[in-house]
């Protein structure tokens, strides 16, 4: 959870906060409260979620993905509610996304790429990008069948990149409903139901 989101506290969070004696445990309730309901928004679609190939993995792999790591954290008089995966921060701000080790992404664009390499895969051709064109396009690796031929066919599997630029899709909103909910729990923990 290094990048951080901080929020103003809305008017009258700061003295309602003094009237709680255990502030570490309100949070921690109100912590596994936001946590699950950024859960809940996934699972609903509410908050952009996507499970369509190119766009952010919200709930595509389960457990294992962005909706399976997120979390809260309490230190102190801090919370903390997020995610510790890497992509988390692209997703929730944007950015622009460049190749690590290679000379390109590989963005799989057939839908039996879908959650593969490019290497999982033999006899794929480079069919370079036309001079001209979209000047982060690199070309595309394609399955090439009867080359040179009248039937030739042209099977792309994987778009190639030098980057992609990717839209912010906030998730880890904090809304209205979230403060009020902050605010019942403060009540009840200052003993003013």
């Amino acid at each position: 959870m290094a990048d951080a989101i901080k929020l103003k506290m809305p008017p009258g969070l700061r003295a309602a906060l003094r009237r709680v004696a255990d502030i570490p445990k309100l949070w921690r309730e109100f912590g596994e409260y936001k946590a699950s309901a950024v859960k809940r928004g996934f699972q609903r679609g509410s908050r952009s979620a996507s499970a369509i190939p190119g766009k952010p993995p919200f709930s595509r792999s389960g457990g294992r993905g962005l909706l399976g790591s997120i979390t809260y954290l309490v230190r102190g008089l801090r919370l903390m509610v997020g995610t510790n995966k890497r992509y988390g921060a692209m997703i929730q701000f944007g950015g622009v996304q460049r190749p690590r080790k290679a000379r390109a992404l590989t963005i799989p664009v057939h839908p039996k790429a879908r959650g593969k390499r490019a290497r999982d895969f033999n006899n794929l051709t480079l069919i370079p990008s036309r001079p001209g064109a979209d000047s982060a396009a690199v070309g595309v690796l394609a399955r090439v069948t009867n080359a040179g031929r009248k039937n030739e066919k042209i099977e792309p599997y994987f778009a190639l990149r030098t980057s992609v630029t990717i839209r912010p899709h906030p998730f880890l909103r904090w809304l209205k409903v979230d403060f009020d909910k902050l605010f019942s729990i403060i009540k009840k923990r200052s003993g003013l139901t």
